[in-house]
């Protein structure tokens, strides 16, 4: 037997070596009861929540996806789009900033701070800050002056559902689709 904080078994019990366990007396016992009878039992804190819906700006009924940027901004993904909070106000992007489809399942930030969405239907797309007068892109559905460069997964509209997605470190943007795993090359 070697001493130290292992358990050891011994006549059926296990126990720390070198260490005698002895029974509780009586008064030990009694103190354990009155601690429980009389509130030993830990509340949970109430912290305090602020709710967040249409009336203060969010543009989605059904949030789909959150994710904190590394400016600390707050993205939230919903059947209606894209929001962005910064703390006092939402900015909402959809179907007029050049999503094809506007439900978001996942959303993911690559290398160079570039936000990526996962669409229900559309594959992904990049958000584009501050587009360019002409913000097309070879390869890409981007019609001048949109928010988002769409990229399909492929041509099947169920492949093209996004539910996960990450990027590894040669920056490649890993898809997981209905059924199949995708990679893009941004």
């Amino acid at each position: 037997m070697r001493a130290g904080w292992g358990l050891v078994r011994r006549s059926g019990r296990l126990r720390r070596p070198g260490v005698r366990l002895h029974a509780a007396s009586g008064g030990t016992w009694l103190v354990c009861l009155v601690v429980l009878a009389t509130g030993g039992t830990s509340r949970a804190e109430q912290l305090p929540f602020r709710h967040y819906g249409a009336a203060e700006g969010l543009g989605g009924s059904l949030v789909r996806a959150i994710y904190q940027d590394r400016h600390g901004y707050l993205w939230f993904g919903s059947n209606d789009g894209l929001a962005r909070f910064d703390g006092y106000r939402f900015t909402n992007y959809g179907v007029h900033d050049g999503l094809v489809v506007p439900a978001i399942n996942v959303i993911a930030e690559d290398r160079q701070g570039r936000l990526w969405v996962g669409t229900n239907g559309a594959g992904v797309a990049r958000l584009v800050e501050e587009p360019p007068d002409s913000a097309f892109e070879p390869g890409s559905k981007a019609a001048p002056r949109t928010r988002f460069v769409v990229h399909q997964v492929a041509e099947a509209e169920a492949s093209n559902r996004v539910n996960a997605m990450a990027f590894d470190a040669d920056g490649k943007l890993w898809c997981v689709v209905s059924r199949e795993i995708g990679i893009e090359s941004p």
